[in-house]
């Protein structure tokens, strides 16, 4: 751990397999475990269908990957609450591959 990346996620890649009925069933697999600086940027609650529902977008800033893609997701273990962020954007920061901007929402249940 070394200076901002104070965060310790775990990214996982997706794994699609078909179930017996011939739909798609996602799991996914731990790749690598990494440092982070997590932070919320923007949260919503809002009523739809009878049910409160919350978005909570996170910008998360890593060393560069070239295996992060927006197919993958991170959780988190946060003083033993697990959390879990897809991830919707992933920007090249100032483009010189060194730092990576990722926007995420994370997964409420």
């Amino acid at each position: 751990m070394a200076g901002k990346y104070r965060h310790r996620l775990t990214l996982q890649y997706p794994t699609v397999t078909k179930s017996a009925s011939g739909g798609q069933i996602i799991s996914y697999t731990m790749v690598m475990e990494l440092y982070a600086l997590v932070k919320p940027i923007s949260g919503r609650e809002y009523m739809q269908g009878g049910h409160r529902w919350s978005d909570v977008t996170h910008q998360i800033m890593i060393r560069y990957n070239k295996l992060i893609t927006a197919a993958c997701r991170f959780q988190w273990d946060n003083r033993n609450h697990l959390r879990t962020f897809n991830i919707v954007h992933v920007i090249d920061s100032w483009e010189r591959s060194r730092e990576m901007e990722l926007i995420c929402k994370e997964v409420i249940t």
